[in-house]
């Protein structure tokens, strides 16, 4: 059909099947394979098969001619009169999974490091080391900070499940602006200080309440401090 032409960069008006075995990549012995289909009568499925920029699973799977019998048996013979092949373009499939690995594995790294500083301060603050009450009050700022970057990353992939499953939604409030921004500056205040960065809101006074999801314009506010924060050089503002 066009489409199999398509996938294939078949122009002819009707390939034969050595126009289909030439258009194939060549590495796979196709020609043995529709034989062994043939004579085993058995669907034969080659995965990952790479035409260009896509990926494709082909399937060969045998033609049957019903209504012949084995009648020394009584049980149905089909005749085998040919083979179909079917090109199932997987690309987006495949795409879609190593995204989702991706991901996976970016999470877990993001997770890995303040769970790491957590248990680390929390081991310190336990323990029978000497401790001053500066000290204490950065472990336990430190434990505040990696413990909200943790709920950060945990709204994300619960985010990322629900625009998967069709479920995501916005719940506007009326909500302040101003204290959001505030509220996410202070947050990265003890990280930016330990970067040597400086890091200042210049908001105007007059913005007034207005309706918006102060959940997840919060969150953009925070991917933006800390990409900023990721790329801007100590002594940098």
């Amino acid at each position: 059909n066009d489409a199999a032409k398509n996938c294939l960069n078949i122009r002819q008006e009707n390939p034969t099947l050595t126009d289909i075995l030439a258009a194939l990549p060549p590495n796979h012995q196709w020609h043995q394979k529709i034989q062994s289909a043939m004579l085993q009568n058995q669907a034969n499925e080659e995965k990952d098969v790479h035409m260009g920029e896509k990926l494709f699973t082909i399937t060969i799977t045998p033609i049957l001619m019903t209504g012949t019998r084995n009648l020394a048996s009584e049980q149905p013979n089909p005749k085998i009169i040919g083979a179909s092949i079917v090109l199932h373009n997987v690309t987006l499939e495949k795409d879609l999974a190593k995204m989702k690995e991706d991901f996976t594995s970016i999470i877990v790294h993001a997770l890995r490091s303040p769970l790491t500083a957590i248990k680390a301060s929390s081991d310190l603050l336990t323990s029978q080391t000497p401790l001053t009450e500066e000290e204490r009050k950065k472990l336990l700022d430190l434990i505040h900070e990696q413990s909200n970057k943790m709920l950060h990353e945990v709204s994300l992939i619960l985010d990322s499940a629900k625009i998967e499953a069709g479920l995501f939604t916005i719940q506007k409030t009326n909500s302040d602006l101003k204290e959001i921004i505030q509220e996410k500056i202070t947050i990265f205040q003890p990280l930016a200080q330990e970067k040597f960065v400086t890091i200042s809101a210049d908001i105007d006074p007059s913005i007034p309440k207005f309706s918006f999801d102060p959940h997840h314009i919060g969150q953009v506010i925070s991917n933006l401090c800390s990409n900023s924060l990721k790329f801007t050089p100590s002594g940098g503002a």
